[in-house]
Order: C-alpha cells, then structure tokens, then sequence
C-alpha cells in the first residue's frame, strides 16, 4: 500500500496547477438556456496549451452574465457527461476519454463575473476529469422561480473558470 501512496505523491507533485476561463456566447446555447433551461456544450481540447498533459479539474466557477436574480448567486445543475478529450503525458496523440457522467447537484452561478461566490469551486465531483469535455448545464424550475431569476434577452454569455491540475509536456 505504501507503494502506491508514494507513486501517487509522486504524480501529484509534479502536476501544475492552472486556471482557464471561457465566455460561451453561442445563439443556440443561450437561447436553449433561456427556454427548455438546459444546454450542452463542448470545451475544445486546443482551448488548452499543448504543453497542458493529463489536465484534470479541481474546480468550476460559473456567471450568467446578464442576468438577474435576488440574491445574485443562485445553483445550477453542471453535469459532466463523461465524454472528454486528454493529451497524454507519455503519448503525442490526443485521446478520447469516456467515462461515467459525473453530475455536481448543485453548482453555484451568479449574475455577474467576479462577485463573490459562497466558497470554492466544485472540487471532488469532477476530480480526474478533463475539463475540455462535453458539459451539460440545467436551471432547475423551482431554483428559477425562488430567486426571480431573469434570462431574458439580457444574458449574454455564461462564463466559466475551470481550475485544473496537468502535468507539462514539452
């Protein structure tokens, strides 16, 4: 067992720690956001480095941006689907990684980028995923309705922080 507690500390220290912020601004996501609540959207591996190997998540931030809603931080359902795509650390293809879906219940959202979150980011849920993955994002009706949340023709993007940990390939 020591064995592999020590190839674990191993690994994890010689991983990188790094940040990635995305503004998702498509048509068709908003306006699936503004009336079914729910979208799906895919985190393209270039959007990374190429020297970012092995890149998994250790937490998620989310804004609405545009919105409105009383209080100004409200939940949202964040799914990753299980479909994602990684560098290897040892391999110079890019490989697709499948895995069972991982949901976060809930992930906490606010109406405008930088305003100050009720603790970090979403950690164990998506633990050893990779954040260029196909996602899933649901606004639950009843969480809508209590914080008068507002996305009509205001929203105009959803960011979103993705922290993560790789190992850096040259």
């Amino acid at each position: 067992m020591a064995g592999l507690r020590d190839a674990f500390e191993t690994y994890d220290v010689a991983q990188n720690a790094d940040l990635t912020f995305w503004n998702l601004t498509d048509p068709l996501l908003l306006q699936a956001l503004r009336t079914a609540k729910c979208a799906v959207f895919e985190l393209p591996l270039d959007d990374l480095s190429n020297s970012r190997r092995e890149a998994k998540v250790t937490g998620v931030w989310m804004a609405f941006i545009g919105s409105n809603a009383q209080p100004p931080q409200f939940s949202v359902q964040l799914e990753h689907t299980g479909d994602a795509r990684v560098r290897l650390a040892d391999a110079p293809a890019t490989v697709l990684a499948v895995t069972q879906p991982s949901r976060l219940a809930p992930q906490q959202a606010v109406t405008t980028p930088g305003q100050e979150v009720l603790g970090g980011g979403a950690t164990d849920c998506f633990w050893g995923r990779s954040p260029t993955a196909r996602w899933r994002m649901v606004l639950e009706a009843e969480v809508e309705q209590r914080a008068g949340i507002d996305l009509s023709e205001l929203l105009s993007a959803v960011g979103l922080a993705i922290a993560f940990k790789s190992i850096d390939g040259k």
